[in-house]
């Protein structure tokens, strides 16, 4: 006797198979009983509840951990005080984040109704000439 595990798209997935008890003193199998197979339909259902639980928790946690990844890149972003910084938070996390081998800014030019990039993977040495000339125009 075997008793099918779907799952919510009603898919099989599973089936649990169980071997006809023996007769006592003989050779021959007793069958089953109704008791036989609403026992094997508990354990079933039991099993297949067990199942979806153990899926729905590692969904419950692949989400989790999703949105504290976006939460920590947003938070990354969002608190840095100056361009630079924002530029250098941007070139380390998004990459990162997203998988990409680098970032750049897409801008719009309005009169010549074109976009166009500024790739941010520049070296440490432009960035530093970057901070000069904002604190030049900052300060004077």
């Amino acid at each position: 006797m075997s008793y099918p595990l779907k799952n919510h798209y009603g898919d099989l997935f599973i089936s649990i198979q169980v071997i006809s008890k023996m007769k006592k003193n003989s050779v021959f199998y007793a069958g089953f009983t109704n008791t036989d197979e609403i026992f094997l339909s508990l354990i079933g259902n039991a099993f297949q509840t067990k199942l979806y639980q153990i899926l729905a928790n590692r969904q419950m946690r692949a989400t989790q951990n999703e949105v504290v990844a976006t939460m920590k890149l947003a938070s990354v972003i969002t608190t840095q005080r100056s361009y630079c910084d924002y530029i250098t938070a941007a070139k380390q996390a998004l990459p990162e984040f997203f998988g990409f081998e680098g970032v750049g800014i897409l801008f719009f030019d309005k009169t010549l109704q074109e976009l166009f990039t500024i790739d941010l993977n520049f070296s440490e040495e432009e960035l530093e000439q970057m901070r000069k000339i904002a604190y030049k125009k900052k300060h004077g």
